[in-house]
């Protein structure tokens, strides 16, 4: 205690003794240099976190467009005649579903790699037949992309996932996530891209810009403020009183910056500031007037704009960049018998500053706060979309058939379901189904899909003709340019005869005597894709003890830390290896996931179905 004491009385005469000039422009550069060390670490943090979530939200959208695109028959395009198709207007579906549900997105495409030249082969901007209106950036099937950006190649050769740096081509400048398309098999055999706009990367980045800007600023006036009481205070020879007041100042200060690092309410803040305004201003009294002054003073200073001093009042009003007037900041009564003088302007306009900032900070709390309410609704959502699907399952033994399902949803709401019901005493109906997209617009989907796809097995006989009449229903009025894959099967308990229809869906598995095969032969188009559309119908019987396994491309595509797919392989060899109830080989199913996974992020809904007859 003694050295720190001592340390303080040396360090007081040595500021004594520099001239008034020095003195103020130390205490300027100090005071200066400090906020802007401190602005400079928030703005590299702050905006460091922003970029992050701009690439992870842009691979996010990539992974999702490339879940729903047919990357078996991505190959079959290879003429710019073939872009009217129905075929290759599906295939683009998933791109232009990208585009639809987030406007900032400028382009979505494929590219093919051939003899180290890059070709496109699909792209979302593509117009459809009939369109009067077409736009002019799009791409021919096959068209050679010119310059394309480094970072492309080395999604297509090194088969991961790449954020782009900044880069220009013919069509602008982006920012563009490039993610692979595996076959089966697991080899990258095309690559999609999701660009983004560097105009609207830049807008994203602009506004924690300007607020560093503006917190600058507000740094260095403070600073001025400091620098200049100092100066005007040593030129004065009123050494001593004026020192202990920018000692009162600079302790303010440091109390209003701690609240305003710690607090985020007005109630909270204003107090602070307002109390420290009266003893950094030397006044009787402060207030901060939020509503209609009545006296002429006030009022002048809001109509101006402009501070309002008398010998005994200063009046600040505080208005935002925008002109919108939020106040005023009121100083009463200087102690002494001094006059307000144009050093207490200026210091009280750094202080209204530091007000002006309380207001912004509230407000940008206050839009942080409603981005919770919406994640709580996401998760309530996430709620009644598992409530949507049955979860209560036959005890076995007590019918001829046994079954159950699971569905592990990934963070955000998805569109994955599964339904199993009684159409008859001896005919039960499963269904295993998975909308395009993610979040609520892709839960909104499930629900209408789900409803409509049982509501028809209740009325129409028939697999095949159950999903025409969903079709035509979900298809109508579609604009979002949504769909739904679904495999439809319609048990028969009494003699194990399975008639089934597919809508785009992933073929269910069959085990007989321990081996394991795919139910094919009944392939048709996505539920919502277009109207008009009649579907197949296949049948099979099964043998006392066979199991049939639903699931979700959630399943083979699940994803390990090097974004390599389980695989359909992998998948069926897990299958044949499941033993015991239906519940404990689904549990298998879901533990061999995860084995797989290694403690990759879950990156797409889960579901699965699983049942034996007799």
């Amino acid at each position: 205690m003694a050295n720190a004491e001592a340390t303080r009385r040396v360090s007081g005469r040595l500021v004594q003794r520099l001239p008034p000039w020095a003195a103020g422009t130390l205490a300027f550069l100090l005071v200066g240099l400090g906020f802007s060390a401190l602005v400079a670490l928030l703005f590299w943090r702050t905006q460091a976190a922003m970029i992050g979530e701009i690439h992870a939200g842009l691979q996010r959208t990539a992974r999702i467009a490339v879940q729903s695109i047919d990357v078996g028959g991505h190959g079959d395009f290879t003429s710019p005649t073939q872009h009217l198709s129905p075929e290759y207007q599906q295939a683009i579906a998933p791109l232009r579903a990208v585009l639809a549900a987030d406007p900032e997105v400028a382009f979505a495409w494929t590219v093919v790699e051939r003899e180290g030249v890059l070709h496109f082969v699909l792209d979302g901007s593509t117009p459809r037949p009939g369109d009067t209106t077409v736009a002019p950036d799009w791409v021919q099937i096959m068209e050679v992309f010119e310059n394309p950006p480094a970072d492309l190649f080395t999604a297509i050769r090194e088969g991961r996932s790449v954020v782009s740096q900044p880069y220009t081509d013919e069509w602008g400048s982006f920012i563009s996530a490039f993610e692979p398309l595996k076959d089966a098999e697991g080899r990258t055999v095309a690559a999609l891209g999701i660009d983004l706009r560097l105009t609207q990367y830049e807008a994203r980045l602009a506004p924690v810009q300007r607020a560093a800007l503006l917190a600058l600023g507000v740094g260095w006036l403070v600073a001025f403020g400091v620098g200049l009481a100092v100066w005007v205070s040593r030129r004065t020879d009123r050494t001593a009183r004026e020192l202990a007041r920018q000692l009162r100042t600079v302790n303010a200060l440091l109390a209003v910056s701690r609240a305003l690092s710690t607090g985020v309410r007005l109630d909270e803040l204003l107090p602070v500031i307002v109390a420290q305004t009266t003893e950094v201003m030397g006044a009787e009294r402060s207030g901060l007037l939020l509503d209609v002054p009545a006296d002429d003073l006030a009022q002048r200073a809001l109509r101006d704009g402009q501070l309002q001093r008398t010998r005994h009042r200063l009046v600040l009003p505080i208005r935002r960049g925008d002109g919108q007037t939020l106040g005023a900041l009121e100083v009463v009564n200087k102690l002494g018998e001094d006059d307000f003088d144009r050093d207490d302007e200026v210091l009280l306009e750094a202080l209204g500053s530091l007000v002006l900032m309380a207001f912004d900070r509230a407000r940008l709390t206050e839009v942080y706060v409603e981005k919770q309410k919406l994640d709580e609704a996401l998760k309530l959502a996430a709620s009644i979309q598992m409530s949507m699907v049955p979860q209560a399952f036959p005890k076995p033994g007590t019918t001829p058939i046994e079954v159950h399902a699971q569905l592990l949803p990934a963070k955000e709401v998805g569109g994955d379901f599964y339904d199993f019901f009684w159409l008859d005493a001896h005919r039960m109906a499963l269904v295993m189904a998975d909308v395009s997209g993610k979040a609520m617009p892709a839960a909104l989907f499930m629900a209408k899909a789900k409803t409509l796809v049982k509501a028809a097995a209740l009325l129409i006989d028939g697999p095949d003709e159950i999903l025409r009449r969903a079709n035509e229903v979900l298809s109508a009025d579609n604009d979002a340019g949504m769909f739904v894959t679904v495999f439809l099967g319609i048990l028969d308990t009494r003699d194990g005869r399975l008639r089934y229809s597919n809508a785009g869906h992933n073929p269910p598995l069959r085990m007989h005597a321990g081996k394991v095969s795919t139910l094919d032969g009944a392939d048709g188009v996505a539920l919502g894709v277009m109207e008009g559309l009649d579907y197949r119908s296949a049948e099979l019987r099964l043998s006392p003890g066979d199991l049939v396994f639903l699931f979700t491309d959630g399943v083979n595509e699940a994803m390990d830390v090097h974004g390599q797919p389980w695989g359909q392989a992998a998948m069926e060899a897990a299958f044949a290896a499941t033993e015991g109830t239906m519940h404990a080989r689904n549990e298998t199913m879901v533990a061999a996931i995860r084995k797989h996974a290694a403690g990759a992020e879950q990156s797409d809904d889960i579901a699965l179905l699983m049942v034996r007859w007799r």
